[in-house]
């Protein structure tokens, strides 16, 4: 027993470098497919209708499999804000391109937060598959179905309340199993449009309170 024991131990140390190598080889496959170099964030085009260009990587991010910063809807600083301390329940109007507009202010240029038509587009126009992998990030690679290119969304979950009163406060929650990706449209009552995925991808709506992640475009309006 004392040898089995001890044959196992080496028998780890001798694989595990061969398989954290082999793991790190096939994340950076999965992760930076489109990418051409380790420089992120990179403009992806999947060869969209609309002409409309993805981001490699999260607002935040250093690279694609990377969750990035969360953020409120409307807010350009990260935060974890609860449903109290959140103050642009107000905003009547879609902020794509203007000082709400976290893409655009972090990364200038033509970069801003995606519309509900850009996200539709993506999803409609992109084979989606569930990535994950014993270690490493799990989410969702979207691949074009126009010209082949892909980019790789990471589950990074969403901050929200929990507990009420003077106990309430931002907790994440559903790392590595969901992902939540604002789109620059509103909708009333505190709401705005979002991508979800968990593991099935749609858009729907959540509370602007909430603490989610942005991929960014280049300006292109779907006509």
């Amino acid at each position: 027993m004392k040898h089995f024991i001890l044959i196992s131990i080496l028998l780890l140390f001798a694989i595990s470098p061969m398989y954290s190598q082999y793991t790190e080889n096939q994340q950076k496959e999965v992760y930076s497919f489109s990418c051409p170099d380790e420089k992120h964030p990179h403009i992806i085009d999947l060869g969209l209708p609309s002409g409309t260009k993805w981001a490699c990587c999260n607002i935040g991010a250093k690279k694609p499999n990377d969750y990035g910063d969360y953020y409120s809807w409307a807010e350009t600083v990260p935060n974890h804000l609860t449903s109290s301390e959140y103050s642009h329940n107000d905003i009547s109007d879609n902020i794509m391109g203007t000082k709400y507009d976290v893409a655009h202010v972090k990364w200038g240029g033509k970069w801003q937060m995606p519309s509900e038509a850009q996200i539709r587009e993506l999803v409609k126009y992109c084979d989606i598959n569930s990535y994950n992998p014993p270690i490493g990030m799990p989410g969702k690679i979207f691949t074009s179905t126009i010209n082949g290119k892909k980019i790789f969304l990471p589950y990074g979950g969403h901050y929200g309340d929990e507990g009420s009163g003077q106990y309430r406060h931002s907790k994440l929650f559903y790392v590595r199993n969901h992902g939540y990706y604002w789109s620059g449209d509103y909708l009333g009552s505190g709401k705005a449009t979002i991508l979800e995925m968990h593991p099935s991808t749609g858009i729907t709506s959540e509370s602007r309170y909430y603490g989610c992640s942005v991929r960014a475009v280049i300006k292109c309006e779907l006509k």
